[in-house]
């Protein structure tokens, strides 16, 4: 559309792209047409990138990451173990609200919600590449109550665990 492509770049190199596949089709310079149309191709993929990427600084978003990087190697390091949000939020030197609007806006999840996720992708490693139980499997990730884990991870999945092992397994 003219608002998000104004100077109407993105258009012309489509057009462009078409001219030259029409073209290709009724003349015998098939290579140069090939290689044009790969460049074309690329330039438009780059095109639509960049205006893809968020206008604010990525080097911001790295700092961020950079600064939280303490906070989610320990929760990687404890997935099996309850990290209480003040030890989360003194790594940063923090309180609990900032640390909380902090770690929300740069993982665009809530810290609870981000240990969640990462303890049912370790399950799902687990699941995969081990014959453990699926109590087992529920214990290592953190979870006493092996239900409430297959409760989460078919909210998650849309799959039981054991439902998960078994489709994988189908496809090795």
């Amino acid at each position: 559309t003219k608002q998000e492509d104004p100077d109407g770049s993105l258009a012309a190199l489509c057009a462009s792209i078409h001219q030259s596949f029409l073209d290709s089709e009724f003349t015998n310079t098939r290579l140069e047409n090939a290689l044009f149309l790969n460049m074309s191709l690329y330039q438009l993929a780059i095109a639509v990138l960049r205006r893809s990427f968020p206008k604010s600084d990525g080097g911001m978003v790295m700092a961020r990451f950079a600064k939280l990087s303490p906070v989610l190697l320990r929760i990687g390091e404890r997935l099996d173990t309850v990290c209480p949000m003040k030890e989360l939020s003194d790594l940063m030197g923090l309180s609990e609200d900032s640390f909380y609007r902090f770690f929300k806006k740069t993982v665009g999840a809530a810290p609870k919600e981000y240990l969640i996720s990462e303890r049912l992708r370790k399950a799902k490693f687990y699941l995969f590449t081990t014959d453990m139980s699926v109590a087992e499997i529920s214990k290592l990730c953190g979870y006493e109550n092996s239900s409430y884990f297959s409760t989460l991870f078919h909210e998650k999945f849309g799959l039981s665990p054991s439902a998960y092992r078994e489709k994988t397994e189908t496809l090795i």
